[in-house]
């Protein structure tokens, strides 16, 4: 994954999702989080922008590219963090095949 944190408090990244299952992958959602790298904060994500990726665009073998673009609220302190993308947070892809899920 590629991140940039610019100086007006945006993130801007792009993540590859692969479909490595024998059919075309279910609806599921992809998750951008902030993560604290501070070791007084290490349970701290912050979910900052969900996209949802319709049923049938992700066939066997394909990559798809999620890109973000958000802003980082003012509240959220200064500190080292971590950009962290999730698919299927929600865990709505059968765990039976957990390679899916990458």
């Amino acid at each position: 994954m590629v991140a940039k944190l610019l100086a007006e408090r945006r993130i801007v990244a792009t993540a590859m999702i692969l479909d490595r299952g024998p059919a075309n992958a279910p609806a599921f959602d992809v998750t951008l989080y902030l993560a604290a790298r501070d070791e007084a904060r290490p349970g701290f994500w912050l979910p900052l922008f969900t996209r949802p990726v319709p049923a049938g665009v992700l066939q066997p073998g394909v990559q798809t590219r999620a890109q973000f673009d958000v802003s980082v609220p003012e509240e959220v302190p200064a500190g080292d963090y971590r950009v962290v993308v999730v698919a299927d947070p929600e865990g709505r892809v059968d765990p039976l095949f957990p390679a899916d899920n990458r």
